[in-house]
């Protein structure tokens, strides 16, 4: 059922801001491309499969519950177990980064060389990045936390800002207030700094 998913939308080919709330903004990004604002192009200008799903992260992260949590009930629970046939990447731009299923991923904001992230471990989470042209994000239920997250960046020049330094820091700040873990794992942008 789409109830309780607010205004999720999956964007086509209008004008992106017959949708969006806020511009989005490139400088650079995985594409290395010129400083732009991205509001009245095409929707058609996105990733299509990283960047089409459209909302506010609270939308997002109900969906992903909805999705993957313990009542979810999007999609019959036999597709999503179908989904979850995870394998670490071993070739292309995040190999040895991400498992990766069927539309699913299971992701980490700590770098383990030589290992791909592993649920239940404290920093990986469930669910699919958006990286696309002038925006960045990452969704997924936290393992550790019983909980689904959206965090969204209008901007794709720091490719580390959502997964490795906001969403990491999310993961410290939770698992200190919630559980009552403290987490020693730096996040992008800091040493080893402890939540108290």
């Amino acid at each position: 059922s789409r109830a309780g998913f607010g205004n999720l939308f999956f964007a086509q080919k209008e004008p992106l801001n017959e949708k969006l709330t806020v511009p989005g903004h490139t400088g650079g990004g995985w594409a290395q491309t010129p400083e732009l604002t991205i509001w009245n192009q095409s929707s058609s200008v996105l990733g299509w499969t990283c960047g089409n799903l459209g909302g506010t992260a609270l939308d997002v992260a109900k969906f992903i519950w909805g999705l993957l949590g313990p009542d979810a009930a999007v999609l019959p629970r036999e597709t999503v177990e179908e989904m979850k046939g995870f394998r670490p990447l071993d070739i292309g731009w995040a190999a040895g980064f991400i498992q990766y299923g069927t539309g699913l991923m299971i992701e980490s904001v700590r770098f383990t060389p030589g290992r791909p992230p592993m649920a239940p471990d404290w920093g990986t989470y469930m669910g699919h990045g958006g990286d696309t042209f002038g925006f960045l994000s990452e969704q997924g239920i936290v393992s550790g936390l019983n909980a689904s997250v959206s965090i969204v960046a209008a901007s794709d020049t720091d490719l580390g800002l959502v997964s490795r330094n906001v969403f990491c820091r999310m993961i410290k700040i939770a698992a200190k207030v919630i559980t009552g873990t403290t987490l020693f794992f730096p996040c992008l942008g800091e040493e080893d700094v402890v939540v108290v």
